[in-house]
């Protein structure tokens, strides 16, 4: 995935949401990476809103999150 010049508002808010949402759970970026069979750098990265996330990682990620996506991606539009 190739990195963005700036930051993309959409991507932040994700990132601050999949941020609390991991740390309600009381988990690291290595632990939140092995549950999610993904590396901690790009949860980082996902993280700080420096890479957008395809839909099928947002999926993987509110399945690991336990949480329905639709609640994610109404929060990033200012809904939920």
């Amino acid at each position: 995935m190739t990195r963005r010049t700036g930051i993309d508002r959409d991507a932040a808010s994700f990132g601050r949401i999949i941020r609390r949402m991991r740390l309600a759970k009381g988990w690291n970026l290595v632990r939140f990476g092995r549950k999610a069979d993904m590396h901690p750098t790009y949860l980082g990265c996902l993280e700080r809103g420096d890479n957008t996330p395809s839909l099928t990682c947002i999926l993987h990620l509110a399945k690991v999150l336990d949480v329905d996506a639709w609640v994610i991606i109404a929060e990033v539009e200012g809904v939920g």
